[in-house]
């Protein structure tokens, strides 16, 4: 079935931002060895032809799938996300892709969570939602906010936790973005516990 799948992938495979965000969407459905061979291949083309924007995004999408595959499977090894995560964030900067940055930022802040980096962590955060918060970008400003609630959990802190998870709670239900409901809920779960 996997093979199959993976032949008519390749003849619709979607290049630039909607090849990231259709890896975006088969992440969250826990598709990360598809994400990869999907994103490693946009990579190697973007790079062929200097497309800085879509190397980022590529890099995203990998260290993204390398991080999720390492986190499902148990693996505490996270050297190729982190390297690939890396270069995302650079590679962003240097293409001058504000309002693809925080997305970087949020999954390198993901990865510094696990690996015990809460300064690292809360770096990212920070220019996330400054970056967010001055370019109206609502949709990140809500995952930054729950990207804080796992940090203060992380620390202990759950009255700061509970904070940001209402903030995030206030924007998801103002933005009907209800793509992040399953992540309040487990949050909620876990400040309750």
């Amino acid at each position: 079935m996997r093979s199959g799948h993976s032949q008519s992938a390749s003849r619709t495979n979607l290049y630039g931002l909607a090849g990231f965000q259709y890896c975006d969407l088969l992440l969250d459905l826990g598709a990360q060895e598809d994400v990869q061979e999907r994103a490693e291949k946009g990579l190697e083309i973007a790079t062929k032809i200097h497309l800085i924007r879509d190397i980022a995004l590529y890099h995203l999408s990998i260290g993204r799938s390398y991080l999720v595959g390492a986190a499902i499977n148990g693996n505490l090894n996270f050297t190729r996300a982190n390297e690939h995560l890396g270069l995302a964030v650079e590679e962003l900067r240097r293409a001058g892709q504000l309002v693809d940055l925080p997305r970087g930022l949020l999954a390198r802040a993901e990865l510094r969570l696990l690996i015990k980096d809460l300064h690292g962590a809360e770096n990212d955060l920070e220019e996330s939602l400054d970056i967010c918060s001055t370019s109206a970008l609502r949709l990140l400003e809500a995952e930054t906010h729950l990207g804080y609630t796992r940090l203060h959990l992380a620390d202990g802190n759950s009255a700061a936790s509970a904070a940001y998870l209402d903030r995030a709670h206030t924007l998801i239900e103002q933005t009907g973005y209800h793509r992040r409901t399953r992540d309040l809920a487990d949050l909620k779960a876990a400040l309750a516990s």
